[in-house]
């Protein structure tokens, strides 16, 4: 009685074998399963081209902004800034107003080099009250953060 029971299972596995082998041959099943492959692959490769795209814009502007920090480091360190021309005009400026000053002063020399001391005196001592006050201004504005003199 086993051998018949096994050989009857047999049987319904090779039948089972046959008509999966057949429907496996048929060109419309071929067809949809490659149908489908396709479409999955061209969703795949559409999604992981919009990937490398975005990763590509993000790497191309992330370079680009390194290069333009590296490139205004570089003139910084070689001491070419663009606020050193119209800097350097003003000092330049200033310093031929005074000159012109002294030359041209109705008074007489040690009473002008006196009157320029007092006001360079002056002009030091707000210059300092505004950048303690700044500071001051700062060090409010900031957080506490329980570091400070570590």
């Amino acid at each position: 009685m086993r051998t018949s029971n096994a050989a009857k299972d047999a049987k319904d596995w090779a039948k089972l074998a046959l008509k999966f082998g057949l429907v496996l041959t048929a060109p419309k099943v071929w067809r949809a399963i490659s149908d489908q492959l396709n479409d999955r692959v061209e969703g795949l490769s559409d999604r992981l081209n919009r990937g490398l795209e975005d990763v590509s814009d993000t790497a191309t502007r992330k370079f680009g902004d390194a290069s333009d920090r590296l490139s205004s480091a570089s003139d910084a360190l070689r001491g070419r800034r663009p606020w050193a021309g119209p800097v350097t005009g003003l000092l330049v400026g200033i310093g031929i107003g005074a000159a012109l000053g002294v030359l041209l002063a109705p008074a007489a020399g040690g009473e002008t080099r006196e009157a320029l001391r007092d006001k360079a005196v002056q002009t030091k001592k707000q210059v300092i009250q505004s950048a303690s006050d700044a500071k001051e201004r700062i060090r409010r504005s900031v957080p506490f953060t329980g570091t400070e003199g570590d």
